[in-house]
């Protein structure tokens, strides 16, 4: 998939948060799910409030609120294990400085990519559906993004490590951690665990200067 088009279809997930296991199996809903998605939601409704301040676009306040928003964000999704599942076998290669830096870039990296297709909001807004278990704890929080008259499914896959976070999103069947993978595979192949980390960095600035 050309990666503009994942923009454009993972900025539409962003208006509702801002992150597949191969082989994961989903299953009824159980008790914890519940959790799961009141964690979601919580986070999904002050990042509407956010967006439908008129600050947000253009305001005195616009920082601070950029600021709020990427505190929410930081705190809802996982990005530890976003990064390692991007990684895969390559997460061994890193020393621990060396993921919480990757962990760090790949934050910056989303961040900095969404935050202009945040601007674009247009109240849009957002119906729950399911949620399904999956192995090892994971659950899978199903919404559907309603603007006018498209609807675009994406879910939230989340486990709780001390805290019910998201570590990877699914936006009409494509994941953003395969998506990542990829392209850090091919990077990977040749080059070093500090070659990553500044590729993403420059990514992230190149895009937070488009923005």
């Amino acid at each position: 998939m050309p990666l503009s088009l994942f923009r454009c279809r993972a900025s539409t997930a962003v208006l509702t948060v801002f992150l597949t296991v191969a082989g994961c199996c989903w299953a009824a809903p159980a008790a914890a799910s519940v959790d799961a998605q009141r964690t979601l939601q919580a986070s999904v409704d002050k990042i509407l409030v956010i967006l439908r301040n008129p600050d947000f676009k253009s305001g005195p306040n616009q920082k601070v609120l950029e600021d709020q928003l990427r505190g929410i964000i930081r705190g809802v999704f996982d990005f530890a294990e976003l990064t390692r599942l991007c990684l895969g076998v390559h997460w061994r290669q890193f020393s621990p400085e060396q993921r919480t830096q990757a962990a760090d870039a790949m934050a910056d990296l989303l961040e900095a990519t969404y935050l202009g297709s945040l601007k674009k909001f247009d109240n849009q807004q957002v119906q729950y559906g399911e949620v399904v278990t999956g192995e090892r704890g994971a659950v899978e929080v199903r919404t559907t993004v309603v603007a006018g008259a498209n609807t675009t499914p994406i879910a939230y896959r989340m486990r709780d490590l001390g805290g019910w976070q998201v570590y990877d999103v699914v936006i009409e069947g494509v994941s953003l951690v395969q998506h990542y993978r990829t392209r850090i595979q091919e990077i990977m192949m040749k080059g070093s665990p500090q070659e990553l980390i500044a590729k993403i960095r420059e990514r992230a600035a190149a895009s937070r200067s488009a923005s």
